[in-house]
């Protein structure tokens, strides 16, 4: 389970091609989250082994992964409103044409004005 937790930082070490760093970084930086990568400087990196430049790129990687996840997390919010009292699709008693139907079926997930 925790490799699988843990496939997030393979993949943004393999992005860079900095894989043999990938214990060092979850033992010795004690990093298993996205957000533990806040907490950390190219100081740190150094001291694991991995030289000046390579830390820059990882940085550089785990800020694109972090907008990545922000971005997916935003999509969602939109697609999935909080304080909608009926599940999406449930348009109310009844099929047919919608004669006397106070509620329109959905023809798509993104209302209009959301999109620029």
């Amino acid at each position: 389970m925790e490799d699988q937790d843990m496939k997030w930082l393979e993949e943004i070490l393999e992005a860079v091609q900095l894989q043999e760093f990938f214990s060092r970084i979850r033992d010795e930086l004690q990093i298993t989250r996205l957000a533990h990568f806040d907490h950390v400087i190219e100081e740190d990196l150094e001291k694991i082994g991995l030289r000046r430049p390579a830390a820059r790129r990882l940085l550089l990687a785990v800020h694109k992964k972090k907008k990545e996840v922000k971005s997916k997390k935003n999509v969602l919010t939109r697609l999935i409103p909080g304080g909608s009292s009926k599940p999406v699709g449930q348009s109310g008693e009844g099929g047919g044409g919608g004669a006397g139907n106070a509620t329109p079926a959905f023809t798509c997930l993104i209302n209009e004005k959301d999109v620029t």
